[in-house]
């Protein structure tokens, strides 16, 4: 007989094949039950290897500003 956590686990798993299988993949959706899963499981992920998005949002931003600006 299974636990309810091990229930959870497997319809999470079946949760990601199915958003994954998908033709137009909701890839929001999938990281959720990415993270689900993981919280379930108990792994965690070192924080400082992942970048922000917001921190690649601004270097794109300020990528873009240089190379638009016009030198004299």
């Amino acid at each position: 007989m299974k636990t309810q956590l091990q229930q959870q686990i497997e319809t999470l798993q079946e949760l990601r094949q199915s958003l994954l299988s998908e033709e137009t993949v909701m890839w929001d959706e999938v990281h959720a039950v990415e993270r689900d899963l993981k919280f379930l499981l108990g792994i965690e992920e070192p924080v400082e290897d992942k970048p922000y998005a917001a921190e690649d949002a601004a270097v794109a931003m300020m990528e873009s500003a240089t190379r638009k600006t016009v030198v004299k």
